[in-house]
């Protein structure tokens, strides 16, 4: 997989913080939703309470008094058609009409009474109720005695009646109902007063709720406006700022002229693999959260972090506090909590440097920042690199030597050198390693000039395949023309360790040739132990099974020496030179370490060699140990296929 120089932002998967960001969103939102349909509700209900009391009340009055009315003016007229009747003597017709027609007023009356009954029962109308029904049935009663006499032609008893019996109870009647008239006037306006007042309440409360609605409101948008800053700018699982923040960030840098005033800072873990490996993914990625709030609680106001995928971040820092950064990522400690409780670590930092200039963008400073921090990562170099041209002119070399190489692969440019490997004991070729060599235009070009390109961007994965798929090709050929080949070794990157098909890629071109795995050795990195050991104990033993060989190459370069040699079940371990590279000049605690080393090695039952070995003395030291393997200049240097061929035809070196 190719690299990026800048940006190379990974959204990775859903986070739990960003997960939980969302679910605050919504929450809000139904809050809101609740808050407004509850208000919308409660008004709603309250006004419908109230214009039914109001309405209810005022139907019953209104009732009320059209059957008190009633009463009242029907009682008047029978009243006066008694008159009439007395007065009609002699006219039996019209006395029949009369009485007609005060029947019919008395069952109106009835009526009137009857449905006021219900309306009043149980309230204080009752009282005034019964008044005016007992005046009436009292009444009602002595008008028998009027048409008596009336019929008997007594005028003057029927009169009587008239003036002292029934008119009292008129007036009783009458008085009654004027009262309850007016009580019911007044709780008519009272309830017309107490309508007002409820109204008014409501209208107070509408406000209130329209000013605590607007007030709820604005805080949830200010809340989901924080909420969506965070979702936007911030990274998702450090909570710093993402590459588009420091983007607008420098935008305004840039037209408030303070943009010349920073310095652009790539930086990331020295050796991150190494925590996720040993800690785990969940601890590896607490410490890149630790770690990007430690730099953003260093760092002062106006100065900008910001991620740029995996542990990468780029920070923008004030000239004059350079020093200061650059001290303070040194030697940096954190605490996390892994599953054994909470640990300390302390934390090393790679960082590139870029002066910026006006007329940079944000984009030309990471670049340079990102090529300045590639340049970290060569051998011997401090971890702190300034920007220089000439690493964009090694940039534009390294593509154009991309370019190339692609081309070679096709073009089968590459041709495959093997170095020997020496068993010291008799001094006889016991094995060799195959390197690759560039045959570029009539010139063979080294491998430092392009396998950390390819490295670099991804390609080295089908280098390795075609150099391997060569000595797969070789030992064929050998075997086929009766030339006893000896075990070859072939490097693979680490690389490969992320691609789940490697072994069965390697396995299918060993089926492919038909090479007997004694033949075959497959050389990993140590440090492929730390970038992904699960994947890379699976790959050994896969190998183991099918009886190929696997190797640890530059052991003892790396954190995790002893864990290897513990857990992963490789045949050979190849010490790195530096164990012997000065022998000569060594004391006795450092032989005493390489024999040590060496012993524990044999104890567990590998082949031990030692690469870089390039005079006797080292030699000599070597079996001395009990080192029986060396590879080196003083025996070979790496050998052209027929070169190589006829050492293996005379494998004896010295005879």
């Amino acid at each position: 997989m190719k690299k990026r120089i800048y940006r190379g932002y990974q959204a990775g998967n859903a986070n739990p913080k960003r997960k939980n960001l969302l679910l605050r969103i919504m929450l809000v939102t139904l809050l809101s939703m609740l808050m407004g349909i509850g208000g919308l509700l409660f008004l709603s209900y309250n006004q419908k309470e109230v214009a039914d009391n109001y309405s209810n009340s005022i139907d019953c009055n209104y009732s009320n008094v059209k059957y008190i009315n009633t009463v009242s003016r029907s009682l008047y007229r029978h009243q006066a058609l008694i008159y009439q009747y007395m007065s009609a003597a002699a006219e039996g017709k019209k006395r029949e009409e009369i009485r007609e027609i005060t029947d019919s007023l008395e069952a109106v009356i009835e009526d009137s009474l009857e449905k006021l009954n219900e309306s009043v029962m149980e309230t204080a109308y009752e009282p005034y109720y019964h008044s005016i029904y007992s005046g009436y049935k009292s009444y009602l009663k002595n008008i028998g005695y009027v048409f008596y006499f009336s019929d008997k032609g007594d005028t003057a008893t029927a009169g009587y009646y008239m003036e002292t019996a029934l008119q009292s109870y008129i007036e009783k009647v009458n008085q009654s109902v004027e009262e309850l008239s007016t009580m019911i006037a007044e709780d008519m306006d009272a309830a017309e007063q107490l309508m007002s007042r409820r109204i008014n309440f409501a209208r107070q409360s509408s406000v209130l709720f329209i000013i605590l609605l607007a007030a709820f409101s604005l805080i949830t948008m200010i809340y989901c406006s924080r909420i969506f800053d965070s979702l936007v700018n911030k990274d998702a699982l450090t909570q710093v700022d993402n590459y588009e923040k420091l983007q607008k960030d420098s935008t305004r840098l840039i037209k408030h002229g303070r943009w010349e005033e920073y310095v652009g800072v790539s930086c990331n873990i020295k050796d991150f693999n190494y925590f996720n490996q040993q800690l785990g993914d969940k601890t590896g990625d607490m410490v890149l959260i630790r770690y990007a709030a430690s730099i953003a609680g260093f760092l002062q106001k106006g100065e900008k972090i910001a991620r740029n995928g995996g542990d990468n971040f780029i920070l923008l820092v004030r000239q004059e506090r350079i020093p200061e950064l650059l001290a303070y990522l040194q030697n940096m400690e954190i605490s996390v909590d892994t599953p054994e409780g909470m640990k300390k670590l302390t934390i090393y930092s790679r960082c590139g440097l870029y002066q910026i200039r006006e007329q940079d963008s944000l984009r030309e400073v990471v670049n340079a920042c990102c090529l300045a921090l590639a340049d970290t990562r060569m051998n011997g170099a401090p971890d702190h690199v300034w920007y220089d041209r000439a690493m964009h002119d090694r940039m534009v070399e390294r593509k154009e030597i991309l370019v190339q190489c692609r081309k070679a692969l096709q073009e089968r440019e590459f041709v495959v050198y093997y170095q020997p490997k020496v068993n010291i004991a008799v001094d006889t070729l016991c094995g060799a390693e195959a390197l690759v060599r560039w045959n570029r235009d009539g010139q063979v070009v080294g491998p430092g000039q392009f396998v950390p390109v390819l490295e670099e961007e991804g390609y080295i994965t089908e280098l390795d395949f075609y150099v391997f798929e060569q000595v797969c090709r070789d030992i064929r050929n050998w075997l086929e023309r009766g030339i006893r080949p000896v075990r070859i070794s072939s490097n693979f990157s680490k690389l490969h360790l992320r691609d789940q098909a490697f072994a069965a890629k390697v396995l299918e071109i060993v089926r492919r040739y038909q090479i007997d795995s004694r033949y075959l050795e497959i050389e990993l990195t140590e440090s492929s132990g730390y970038e992904d050991f699960k994947a890379l104990v699976a790959f050994v033993d896969e190998m183991g099974r099918h009886g190929i060989y696997t190797s640890i190459d530059d052991f003892g370069t790396g954190y995790s020496s002893l864990s290897l040699l513990k857990n992963l079940n490789v045949n050979v371990v190849k010490l790195d030179k530096s164990f012997i590279e000065d022998i000569e000049n060594a004391d006795e605690a450092h032989e005493k370490m390489v024999e040590n080393v060496v012993r524990m090695i044999n104890d567990l039952h590998r082949e031990v060699i030692c690469e870089g070995v390039e005079n006797r003395i080292q030699a000599d030291f070597l079996r001395t140990v009990n080192c029986q393997q060396v590879q080196g200049y003083l025996y070979d240097r790496p050998l052209p296929h027929e070169v190589f061929e006829s050492r293996l035809k005379h494998p004896v070196y010295g005879g």
